[in-house]
């Protein structure tokens, strides 16, 4: 006989368990002797079950299987053998029909390795890998988000899931939060069987970094009611005080007096948080900007809506450098603005308020005044006839150093009536060299340093009063360069030097503590300004500017392809800057927001650049100088707009980094090449490096790897307002070019050509030596007549003028 035929089913299947039920298919003569054979083998081939029964009372009794894994298929396969009984089998056995069933979904494990970054004081980036044990399929995750200091602000963050496969991480961005809050991320997959085994990223909560308060389109408002010859009152939007990247810890109200043409007087010292004080400005004819007033929103729940300006009459019996709200001056025109800060070193301006009029003085007050300026400028006028004569013998032999001419010994006593006059000023106690207390300590934080070396400044800055002495109706005003500067120039434009006089130049450049730097630079200083920014201006492209006074000119700044009719589509804040081998050769771009990181790499795209050049650290003393617009690790990818960017290699050296980069468009992937990214981080926060070696080396390499060529694609140049390291590099990068093929080196030319495409290349005077100090250094090592630079450049290397101020430089540019 054969075997008898037997039916099995598989029924109260559930996430981690089943029952296999068996019946013979018919009820004649069942062999009680026979033998079920039962394997049960899961998705991986592995046996789970392997069971052997013989029937009891004509019925197999039902198999219970328990611990099964959820969401796993199986496999059951059977076979019934015969008994050895008196019968003898036609067939030994026979295997019943294979069943699969699966069990059901459950919930899922535990997310692997989550962790989380900080990408601004707003916003983080969570990253993990799915479940282990997704017990299921897994249809999205939640990412729970807990304020520490505000449950009630706790939320809840849906993600899809991009992929399950187990190897790949998945990523996500949270927005919305607050700078300097503490936060924990719960990371929780989802199937359909519920909320699976919470993971805590991190552990403990993590605090969000704080930068500088966000720009607002808000400027304070005049209450034109409040307006008298002296005070007035402002008003104040809520949303200046935002509190997106940290709690507004402190404000100061800056005011500013506005010229006849609608400027506001540039005599202000240009480092970070340095203004005058009421009482300081005192002494200008046009006040400049000064802090009126400071307060500490965070003492109140909610921050001043309203600030008087101008009624304190009690300024003159404070120190200098004590913050004032001082009466305004009748009749005179201001702006005002609001200083926010995150932080002592932390802060930003919101602009300039409409140009507001106070109203006209009596007649009485304005005799009074007239009266005081009359004897304050005989008192003046009297200190400098005594101090001028024993001072003039004793520079003579400095002035006849650099020249014998009538023209050089005017220009040198304007210098010296200058000096003395910023002298006088301060014995009369209208100085403002006063220390800059730690803004967490003192209230006059917004206080100017004028500790500054002498030769760093501009002469402007370094008297207060040059634009008086060009008044003087007599003498001739010193123009003439010096005799190294080759004939048959037009030097307004263009002062080339031989290469064998470029030691002897810069040496009588820096007699004087550099007097001839700082007349070049005042030369340099206005050239490009009148030019048109009407793009930049607009409202829809003002967030974008990183700074309100770096605008790029229309004539040649660079613009993107519109792919909307949106007003401002075309704007990124860049101009095309002329170099060694064509007139396009560099773009000097500010340093990407977060908002127009896209459009740098719109930009880098469209104009096809095969190479960046960065010039600053993503953060420097704790101020954004520069968005990351690049992928953090090697071999990962971020997609910028439709820009899908891909780090490749990443090379660092002592002070710089090399990184590869892969460019290629999201939606037509056909197309890509390789960009250079030459990241150059030792330049100082404040400052030029310490030695021109390194940049001459990190301008080499980028030349190793992009030759000069007519036909290269623009190579983009940015630091964080696009200026001045930028220029700096710029300038560097082409003298260099010429010492190559011997040509006459002309700094002055090259500053003065950049800055008709671009305002402020090379910012400030420093810089403009600096310049000088590389290209001599180049010469020194690279000149195959070394040896008749050795003694020039040693002697000029002992010349303070070359010395690092770390007190002037690029602070926010």
């Amino acid at each position: 006989m054969s075997p008898p035929a037997v039916n099995m089913s598989v029924h109260s299947i559930t996430q981690t368990s089943a029952t296999l039920h068996s019946v013979f298919l018919s009820d004649n003569d069942p062999d009680p002797q026979s033998v079920l054979n039962v394997v049960v083998i899961d998705m991986h081939g592995h046996v789970v079950l392997d069971k052997t029964q013989k029937p009891q009372s004509n019925v197999f009794a039902e198999i219970k299987l328990n611990g099964l894994r959820p969401y796993h298929k199986y496999s059951v396969n059977a076979k019934i053998t015969c008994s050895s009984g008196p019968h003898e089998c036609k067939a030994a056995e026979r295997s019943l029909r294979q069943l699969s069933f699966s069990t059901m979904q459950d919930k899922p494990g535990p997310v692997l390795s989550p962790s989380v970054s900080a990408l601004n004081p707003y916003s983080v980036q969570l990253k993990w890998l799915p479940p282990a044990l997704p017990n299921g399929i897994l249809t999205h995750y939640v990412i729970s988000v807990v304020h520490e200091d505000n449950l009630a602000d706790s939320r809840s963050v849906i993600v899809g899931t991009s992929t399950n496969r187990s190897d790949h991480f998945l990523e996500t961005v949270i927005d919305g939060l607050s700078g300097g809050e503490r936060y924990n991320f719960v990371v929780r997959a989802v199937t359909e069987a519920g909320l699976g085994e919470s993971y805590s990223v991190p552990a403990d909560f993590i605090k969000m970094p704080i930068m500088a308060p966000p720009r607002t389109a808000a400027v304070p408002k005049v209450d034109t009611n409040s307006i008298t010859s002296y005070s007035l009152t402002l008003k104040y939007s809520p949303i200046m005080f935002d509190a997106k990247h940290g709690k507004i810890v402190r404000s100061a109200l800056l005011v500013a007096e506005v010229t006849e043409d609608g400027r506001v007087s540039e005599t202000w010292m240009n480092a970070a948080n340095d203004t005058y004080t009421w009482m300081q400005v005192q002494r200008f004819d046009v006040w400049p900007l000064y802090t009126a007033a400071v307060d500490e929103p965070k003492s109140r729940a909610t921050p001043p809506l309203n600030q008087a300006v101008g009624v304190d009459q009690s300024c003159e019996d404070l120190p200098l450098d004590a913050v004032c709200n001082g009466p305004l001056k009748s009749a005179t025109n201001y702006k005002f603005k609001l200083r926010l800060f995150t932080a002592p070193n932390l802060f930003s301006d919101t602009d300039f308020s409409e140009v507001v009029a106070t109203e006209a003085a009596s007649r009485g007050l304005t005799q009074k005044i007239a009266a005081a300026l009359a004897l304050s400028i005989v008192v003046v006028l009297g200190v400098l006839g005594l101090l001028f004569i024993p001072h003039w013998s004793r520079s003579k032999k400095a002035r006849d150093v650099y020249s014998n001419s009538k023209e050089s010994q005017w220009a040198a006593l304007k210098m010296i009536m200058a000096e003395r006059a910023a002298d006088c000023l301060a014995k009369l106690g209208l100085d403002g060299s006063v220390h800059n207390p730690d803004l967490s300590n003192q209230p006059s934080h917004v206080q100017p340093n004028f500790g500054h070396h002498r030769r760093c400044r501009s002469l402007r800055e370094r008297t207060g009063v040059d634009h008086r002495l060009e008044r003087l109706p007599s003498g001739p005003i010193h123009k003439t360069p010096l005799y190294t500067v080759i004939t048959g120039v037009n030097t307004n434009k263009s002062r080339p030097v031989e290469i064998l006089d470029f030691a002897d130049h810069v040496r009588m450049m820096a007699v004087d503590s550099g007097f001839r730097f700082s007349e070049e630079y005042e030369i340099l200083r206005n050239v490009g300004c009148g030019q048109t920014y009407n793009a930049a201006e607009l409202p829809s492209n003002k967030s974008k500017n990183r700074f309100t006074n770096i605008l790029p000119y229309d004539h040649s700044r660079v613009k993107l392809v519109q792919i909307t009719d949106e007003e401002g589509a075309d704007y990124v804040n860049a101009n095309y800057i002329p170099g060694f081998s064509s007139r396009r050769e560099f773009i000097a771009a500010q340093g990407p927001l977060p908002t127009t990181r896209d459009a740098f790499w719109q930009m880098a795209w469209e104009q096809g650049c095969t190479a960046i050049i960065a010039l600053t650290k993503c953060v420097e003393k704790g101020r954004d100088k520069c968005h990351q617009y690049w992928p953090e690790s090697e071999h990962s990818t971020v997609v910028y707009g439709d820009i899908e960017v891909t780090l490749l290699n990443e090379s660092s050296f002592d002070e710089f980094t090399i990184r590869e980069l892969r460019l290629r468009r999201v939606h037509n992937q056909a197309q890509s090449w390789i960009l250079q990214q030459f990241h150059y981080m030792a330049w100082p926060d404040f400052g030029v490096p310490e030695h021109p070696q390194g940049i001459i080396r990190f301008a080499m390499m980028f030349r190793s790897r992009i030759p000069h060529s007519a036909h290269n694609k623009p190579t983009v140049v940015h630091c964080s307002a696009g200026v001045g390291r930028s220029g700096t590099f710029i300038a560097i990068d082409r003298l260099l070019q010429t010492l190559q093929i011997e040509r006459p080196i002309d700094i002055f030319g090259i500053v003065h050509e950049m800055r008709l495409e671009r305002c402020h290349m090379v910012q400030n005077e420093q810089q403009y030596i600096f310049i000088h100090h590389c290209i001599l250094h180049a010469i020194e090592t690279m000149s195959p007549k070394r040896s008749l630079f050795h003694s020039k450049v040693d002697e000029l290397h002992e010349n303070p003028v070359f010395k690092d101020d770390d007190t002037i430089g690029e602070s926010d540019f």
